[in-house]
């Protein structure tokens, strides 16, 4: 049975990365694995595809009325199969509903079953949870969700807040949500997000420290698996991926923050941060 896992978090904590190299581990571990990307850039699969440029699924739908999503569907490095939804006129629909209707359209084609699909992952673009985006917990499509953030303000913020639309939607059905931290080691977010942790009884799945490596990797538009195979990027990634499929230790109940209880929380690490940072800042 295919198993749907998606990834959701502000523009630029690393989302697409985090993805894109999950997908990776899996295939290099004989997994059979669709990676689907919803934002207007059509850059979740980048780092996979090459110099090719895909043409966006969704895009056609809307133009044709219908199309075979097989013929949308391109493989990547180590037989990663990827597919970008793409964009929306602006002001014209909501473009988190392309989730579902894509997934309706790989159902009714036969396409996972014939192709023996194990794993579909969505990278989910946008920052706040509106009806299109909890859709797919809604309706009980992906059982599976990994929120990735940095211990940045804005972007744990964004986390809280798709947290609180998808435990709202669910009703009674929650998925398993689990936390991804990406630069663990800037601004005390080990210990922000362990703490974060334990007050929304939310898992941390991986945390994973800023590392050179991937931002080499982001530039060259490769993957740490094919630009640094042998090092810390590429060994921690395998290790997140396995981390991320691994059946849930426990599930909830989950319970975010209200807007003012973060602020106020949050505010409270800013003070230590500025005052663990006060001598560099004198300086």
């Amino acid at each position: 049975m295919t198993e749907r896992i998606c990834f959701l978090g502000k523009g630029g904590a690393g989302r697409s990365i985090v993805a894109c190299h999950t997908a990776q581990a899996l295939a290099r571990n004989g997994r059979r694995v669709l990676l689907i990307g919803n934002d207007i850039s059509l850059s979740t699969t980048l780092l996979l595809r090459g110099d090719r440029e895909p043409v966006p699924a969704m895009e056609a739908f809307r133009e044709h009325g219908a199309i075979l999503a097989e013929d949308y569907i391109m493989q990547g490095e180590d037989g990663v199969l990827l597919l970008e939804l793409g964009g929306l006129r602006p002001g014209a629909g909501c473009l988190a509903r392309d989730i579902e209707l894509m997934d309706e359209l790989l159902e009714d084609q036969n396409y996972l079953t014939a192709h023996s699909i194990d794993y579909v992952l969505y990278d989910i673009s946008g920052e706040v949870p509106c009806t299109g985006y909890v859709l797919p917990f809604r309706e009980h499509i992906v059982r599976r969700c990994i929120l990735v953030s940095t211990g940045e303000f804005y972007s744990l913020t964004t986390a809280n807040s798709i947290l609180a639309g998808i435990v709202h939607a669910s009703a009674g059905h929650t998925p398993d949500i689990r936390l991804f931290v990406n630069y663990c080691d800037v601004g005390m977010a080990r210990e922000k997000f362990e703490e974060y942790s334990s007050l929304t009884h939310t898992p941390i799945v991986w945390q994973l420290p800023r590392l050179p490596q991937l931002e080499h990797c982001a530039l060259s538009e490769r993957t740490a698996f094919s630009l640094h195979p042998y090092s810390r990027a590429a060994k921690e990634l395998t290790q997140a991926a396995w981390a991320i499929i691994a059946p849930a230790v426990s599930s909830g109940p989950y319970t975010p923050m209200e807007r003012t209880e973060l602020f106020a929380w949050q505010k409270k690490w800013k003070d230590r941060l500025l005052t663990s940072s006060a001598g560099v800042f004198s300086m």
